[in-house]
This record gives C-alpha cells, structure tokens and sequence, in this order.
C-alpha cells in the first residue's frame, strides 16, 4: 500500500534552480505513481547567525511504498549525491540540496532519526506558501489550525514565485 508523503525541498548553494529541478526527477523516482510538485519560491534564510545567499524551496507531492525511515535514508543518499556535506557541529549549513519529509500519510512518529511530521514545518513560510499551492487543504496531524491559520502566523519572509518545479511537457 503506497502513502502520500510531502517531500520539502530547498537550495542556497550554486544554481539553486537547477538543483531544486534535478533533485525533483531524481526523487521522482522513489514514487509508485506521478508526482506533483509546487513552484520554486525564493526567500530569506532561517535561522542562520551569519549572512547566506537566499533559498529556494519547493514541495513534492508523490506516493511511495517505502516506509519512513528508509524514504529518509534514501533522501539523505540524494543529498550526498548532490554535494551535501553534513558538519558534526550541527546548526544551519549552507546546502546545495536538502530534502525534509514534511508529512508521511498523516502518520505522528518519533525516532533517533526521523520526526513526522516535520516538526517546525508549520512554522516556516518557505514549506507552508508551496505546500498551500499544491495542497489547500492540507493539515498537518499533529495540529488543529489549518494551512491558511498557520500561514498568517508563520513570521514574515517575503516569497517569491520562480518557475515550476516539474516543468509540464
């Protein structure tokens, strides 16, 4: 049985575009059936204490027969693939691809590595805003506000629609 699962996906290293539109179609193929997938959207960074370039972020909207903490361990393969360099230091870093699994089936779960949903999601504008496009009437388990709710509490980080994230052919 395949689960719905959100995918965020967000660059601020290089040619942001680009690697939001190629880790797209290599993500793509973990699903068992079409994906959709929201704008790219600039914005500021979050939660960063020194200056970076700005993200851009998207939503991926796909279905998958993996379950969660494989689906994780194969986002984090992609990310290796594409560059990502993880310091042991922790905090925010700069990042040519990272991918977050921002919701999986509605499912609340809680492990070592892998917390669902997304447990700051509902506080960033830069997953509500592509989120809200592909999904308007998505709620997040764990919350009793809708989209809309959370996105006028979100702090402000002004948006900027780019291009789609899958290109329609």
């Amino acid at each position: 049985m395949a689960d719905t699962v959100f995918i965020g996906l967000g660059s601020n290293l290089g040619d942001t575009v680009d690697n939001l539109l190629q880790g797209a179609k290599v993500v793509a193929r973990l699903a068992s059936g079409a994906t959709s997938g929201s704008s790219i959207w600039t914005s500021r960074p979050e939660g960063f204490d020194e200056e970076v370039p700005d993200f851009a972020n998207a939503v991926l909207k796909m279905k998958v027969t993996l379950g969660p903490e494989t689906l994780l361990s194969r986002l984090q393969q992609i990310e290796n693939e594409f560059g990502r360099v993880r310091p042991s230091g922790g905090g925010y870093q700069s990042r040519i691809l990272d991918l977050d699994i921002i919701d999986f089936g509605g499912k609340v779960h809680a492990s070592v590595n892998l917390v669902l949903p997304h447990p700051r999601a509902h506080l960033r504008k830069f997953v509500l805003v592509p989120l809200y496009e592909i999904e308007p009437e998505f709620l997040f388990p764990d919350r009793q506000e809708d989209i809309e709710t959370l996105l006028a509490a979100a702090p402000e980080n002004e948006m900027v629609r780019l291009t789609p994230l899958i290109p329609s052919d």
